[in-house]
């Protein structure tokens, strides 16, 4: 005898229950459809928190940031504990430049929960950007705490520790990125960028290569290790990976100035000039390379070209290398004299 197949009535969509609903905008990939599907759980049951927070979520995606926000705050008055509701609104009102408002949300969030590594890493991130390095460094090392594989935290924590001149601790945090994400040009790129600052411009060549090597194309690599061949003494080696910067970054006005550098230790005094001309040009107020540029006219005796040099260099401050501005006056006074 055939089978027989029974079927149930097919539900419509109004028949749907808000739970059938919230299935539906959880399962869903499209963030209009994820609006569209927890607005019928909304308009079903209206004290349906997670689908407040979902939908708010989807709005966030969308750029709809008035929307998640009241989306978020609904989730989190029907319920006042519900974390993941209070770092959401945190990260929609940190994008809407809300940053008092984040981070309010953001301590509320490891109040209520002391192991949500979302809501330190959040906060650590607006307390970075404010200049607030010690407090950044102590959340990432919160979110740290709670989830030790958090490569990305490892990174931003390594940023902050160079920020406030700890190198070994930067070091040891991009090498823990590396250990973490073998394949992560920009923690190879930060980490070399520590040791040249430590003075170990060998280690920072290691670096560069192994970021050349995952990027090809990573011009500040190619920098950054020119710098490190010329702390060396590897003069042409340096030019080299200067040119290759320049070549893959043609606006690069440090690379220009690098080289500008490089060359003029080596001898190629016109060569400087333009490099120093073209980062100029690229950066108008690079008091360094005025200084610099002075420097090479002042010793092809063009005092015209020097003092023009000389002050607008003053003008802009004396830049860091040029031994302040008493020293670019003195030398100012000398060659006026010299006319």
């Amino acid at each position: 005898m055939a089978a027989i197949l029974l079927r149930g009535p097919a539900l419509t969509e109004k028949e749907l229950t808000a739970q059938e609903w919230f299935d539906k905008g959880f399962n869903a990939t499209d963030a209009d459809d994820q609006v569209r599907f927890y607005s019928e759980v909304i308009q079903l049951d209206g004290d349906f928190a997670d689908a407040f927070n979902n939908r708010g979520a989807a709005r966030y995606y969308k750029g709809d940031l008035e929307g998640a926000l009241e989306d978020f705050s609904e989730a989190i008055r029907l319920r006042p504990e519900y974390v993941d509701a209070i770092n959401n609104r945190g990260a929609a009102r940190e994008v809407k430049g809300d940053l008092e408002g984040a981070i309010e949300d953001y301590t509320t969030a490891v109040r209520l929960n002391p192991n949500h590594g979302g809501a330190y890493y959040n906060r650590g991130n607006i307390r970075d950007g404010q200049g607030d390095l010690e407090g950044a460094i102590r959340d990432y090392s919160e979110a740290i705490r709670i989830e030790p594989n958090d490569a990305v935290a490892f990174n931003r924590r390594g940023l902050a520790r160079k920020g406030l001149g700890d190198l070994e601790g930067a070091i040891a945090d991009y090498s823990e990125v590396i250990r973490l994400e073998p394949d992560d040009e920009e923690a190879y790129h930060n980490r070399g960028l520590a040791r040249f600052s430590q003075g170990d411009p060998d280690g920072a060549i290691l670096d560069c290569n192994e970021t050349i090597r995952l990027s090809p194309n990573y011009a500040q690599a190619f920098n950054n290790r020119g710098a490190a061949r010329k702390l060396k003494g590897d003069g042409l080696g340096a030019i080299r990976d200067f040119n290759e910067a320049i070549r893959l970054m043609p606006n690069a006005a440090d690379a220009f100035y690098n080289r500008g550098n490089t060359r003029r230790d080596e001898g190629y005094l016109s060569s400087a000039i333009r490099d120093y001309s073209e980062a100029i040009r690229l950066k108008p107020d690079d008091a360094d390379a005025l200084y610099n540029r002075g420097k090479i006219w002042q010793r092809m005796e063009n005092t015209d070209f020097a003092l023009a040099d000389f002050r607008k260099c003053l003008e802009l401050g004396g830049g860091t290398r040029s031994g302040g501005q008493e020293a670019i006056e003195e030398i100012i006074r000398q060659l006026e004299k010299a006319l």
